[in-house]
């Protein structure tokens, strides 16, 4: 009974403050690289180690410019993201425009997509490194 009173203690005390972490590290570093687009009002904040990989589905409609904007903090490989309609087509792949974090899609039909988020391996480290990885997204109208 007491390890069960530990870890529900635990669980209240101390996770809180990592997604929260996660939560400051998006809001301060993430957000603002939105720059003149608005915030969709959802984002995406979570703790990432080196080798995982994040699927998010979202729906963007018509008529809207989007700004999507994915990145980690420094002890972590910038993430590989790629934006995929629900065909399986390739709309946007990061590591064919020089890993960058920022990517603005003109949206010509209402769709669903999906978006996967990787942190590669890094060969300089050893062992896994973790750290929190912000997704936010933008819009402007067309």
């Amino acid at each position: 009974m007491k390890k069960i009173i530990l870890i529900f203690v635990f669980s209240i005390l101390f996770v809180p403050s990592i997604f929260s972490q996660c939560r400051e590290f998006t809001n301060n570093e993430v957000v603002p690289k939105l720059g003149d687009f608005l915030l969709t009002g959802k984002y995406h904040s979570m703790k990432l180690a080196e080798g995982e990989e994040i699927l998010i589905f979202k729906t963007i409609n018509r008529g809207l410019t989007y700004r999507f904007v994915v990145m980690s903090e420094n002890q972590i490989p910038q993430p590989h993201f790629m934006i995929i309609d629900w065909d399986n087509n390739v709309l946007y792949d990061n590591q064919t425009d020089n890993n960058s974090n920022v990517h603005d899609l003109i949206c010509d039909k209402t769709q669903r997509i999906k978006i996967i988020i990787k942190i590669p391996r890094s060969s300089s480290s050893p062992g896994v490194n973790e750290g929190c990885v912000g997704l936010v997204m933008g819009i402007k109208t067309n």
